[in-house]
């Protein structure tokens, strides 16, 4: 007989060899998920149902669970996270600099700073992903960096909710992890923004360990001293491969060890983690993947979860991937592999910590 003793639930939880499951119950209260609607085949309903499953069949050890960050955590429009602080730091350098204007993205970065937020020069600037960000903080101490991301969220401001960065999370968001780690849950983000960007961001919001918080590794370069702490120096190279699509898959193997049975995000992109981590999930040991909607055209944006008009997929049993019409391909795929949407329109009363819509 095994005993696991869980911290959480302030009792020990005996699990006898041999047989199937585990004997404990999901920890759920009135203010469990209190800024996600309850409404027939919502989904709040279907989180707390499968977290009660979960921690019937599954040891706390077993209990993993993914959530990509942009567009699934907060705000990714109209640009991504990492943009924000990469804008700011290339506006600064061209203030002090004015030559750096005759290089990529820089003239962009200015104007953004400056207000304009159109479609047309973020689209120029982001094409550029992830090189702009990587120009923009290259020679930095990586430290440096994650410090520089933590405290210039609550400063630098979302140009449509008028709220710094750091409000921009979404609460029911937060709350989902939450009620995740109060049942033993590890919880993990894994990221196609940089490691670095996503410590920053998430430090002081999200209490997660920085080895939980997983993103597109740049290269170091270390620089060691006698006399004081080494310095990692930011170069212009990522680790390849990049925390997208398969990439998450691998990643998270690499950094986890333990196929998760929950995995959240929000578009294509993540439909590698999504494939790898409800593969083989049966009505005794369930896995849940799930999609957030952006479509709430008031208190966020609307915008599929594909930004091509053509897209590619992997299907089952194949080892390369298919491109095929995202619409209406993409809403078939995500049909036929079970996949719970998450609208925000529908699901979530409140959107943003400090915002209210009235």
């Amino acid at each position: 007989m095994q005993c696991f003793k869980s911290l959480a639930l302030g009792f020990a939880v005996f699990v006898v060899t041999g047989l199937t499951g585990c004997l404990t119950q999901s920890q759920t209260s009135d203010e469990t998920l209190a800024s996600w609607k309850t409404r027939p085949d919502g989904a709040r309903d279907k989180i707390i149902q499968f977290v009660q499953k979960a921690v019937k069949c599954y040891p706390p050890e077993k209990r993993v669970a993914v959530f990509d960050m942009d567009g699934t955590l907060i705000c990714e429009k109209p640009m991504y996270v990492e943009s924000y602080f990469a804008v700011a730091k290339m506006a600064a350098d061209a203030q002090m600099n004015p030559d750096l204007l005759k290089q990529p993205y820089y003239t962009e970065a200015v104007n953004i700073n400056q207000g304009d937020f159109s479609k047309k020069t973020v689209d120029k600037f982001q094409s550029g992903i992830p090189q702009c960000w990587l120009t923009a903080f290259a020679n930095m101490d990586e430290t440096d960096f994650v410090k520089y991301v933590a405290d210039s969220k609550g400063i630098i401001m979302h140009p449509r909710t008028k709220q710094p960065l750091s409000q921009t999370f979404y609460k029911p968001m937060l709350e989902f992890i939450k009620y995740l780690k109060d049942n033993d849950f590890k919880v993990y983000i894994v990221s196609g923004t940089s490691t670095g960007a996503v410590r920053g961001m998430c430090k002081g919001v999200i209490k997660l360990k920085n080895s939980h918080l997983i993103g597109t590794e740049d290269m170091l370069n270390p620089v060691y001293y006698k006399d004081k702490a080494p310095k990692l120096i930011r170069t212009s190279v990522i680790r390849m491969p990049r925390t997208l699509r398969d990439g998450k898959t691998t990643v998270i193997l690499d950094h986890i060890g333990v196929r998760p049975i929950l995995a959240v995000g929000n578009t294509v992109d993540d439909f590698g983690m999504l494939q790898y981590t409800c593969s083989g999930s049966t009505p005794v040991k369930p896995r849940m993947g799930m999609l957030v909607n952006h479509d709430d055209a008031v208190r966020e944006y609307v915008y599929p979860g594909y930004g091509t008009p053509m897209v590619p997929l992997k299907m089952p049993g194949d080892e390369k991937l298919t491109t095929v019409k995202a619409d209406p391909a993409v809403a078939n795929f995500i049909k036929s592999n079970g996949w719970i949407t998450i609208s925000v329109k529908n699901d979530f009363t409140k959107v943003f910590p400090s915002i209210t819509v009235k």
